[in-house]
């Protein structure tokens, strides 16, 4: 009988603690999932400074991106942190309805990267890929190539001042962590109705089976399996917060 208790004292610190932990990671996730930017690949580029004359954005790796609106151009300032670089692009934006052509130069006047871009559908077209070249101007080492870091439709989506909530283009992500939290959590609370469904569904292929009862280590396993739910909804709130 005391064995029973004492479980019964681990499933409430467990309900407790693991509540607690999703109340406040979903709290942290909605903040981080509202805010404004745009995804390229796996990484998400927050929107640090929004006018009229341009944009500012920067990621995980603290690696900004600043676009500077001309009349003829927009400039496309990158400042990598991981090895200290800067460099400055240039693009060209031709406009056809809701088709979008740009194409992005060096300083040197060298084609980058050109693409189609339709703005109504938030899709890339058609596009070439990004050619490496020497920079022009570096802080910190004078040698080597760079990258732009970032995928076509991100690019088109930075040069055109687009931005939309961090939510709006990986929400497979929240779901799957809300998910799991809740179901980890429910197996927990509710383990006691689940054995006793599990022994009344049995009552079909076999008989006295209102005489069965769940031990020790079938009660720990359901925890367990709660437990170990609760922590991948956890792993999958963790990739949407950090990325």
């Amino acid at each position: 009988m005391k064995r029973k208790e004492d479980f019964n004292k681990v499933d409430q610190f467990i309900l407790i603690v693991g509540a607690s932990l999703a109340f406040i990671a979903i709290i942290i996730m909605l903040f981080i999932g509202t805010r404004r930017g745009i995804w390229s690949n796996s990484s998400f580029y927050y929107l640090s400074k929004e006018s009229s004359t341009g944009n500012e954005y920067f990621n995980k790796n603290r690696q900004y991106i600043s676009i500077d609106k001309h009349k003829e151009f927009n400039k496309i300032i990158t400042v990598t942190k991981k090895d200290n670089t800067k460099e400055v692009l240039y693009a060209n934006i031709d406009k056809s309805g809701s088709y979008r052509a740009i194409s992005i130069h060096a300083a040197n006047k060298t084609e980058i990267w050109n693409g189609i871009y339709i703005q109504d559908e938030r899709r890339l077209l058609s596009s070439t890929s990004y050619d490496e070249y020497v920079p022009d101007s570096t802080i910190g080492s004078a040698t080597g190539t760079f990258s732009l870091y970032l995928d076509g439709t991100a690019g088109c989506e930075m040069i055109l001042g687009e931005q939309y909530m961090k939510f709006s283009s990986n929400y497979f992500l929240p779901l799957y962590s809300i998910l799991f939290l809740l179901l980890g959590l429910s197996i927990i609370y509710f383990k006691s109705f689940l054995i006793k469904f599990d022994i009344w569904t049995h009552g079909f292929f076999y008989d006295h089976t209102d005489t069965l009862k769940a031990n020790d280590f079938t009660e720990d396993l359901m925890s367990l399996g709660g437990v170990l739910l609760f922590c991948f909804g956890m792993v999958f709130m963790y990739f949407f917060i950090f990325s």
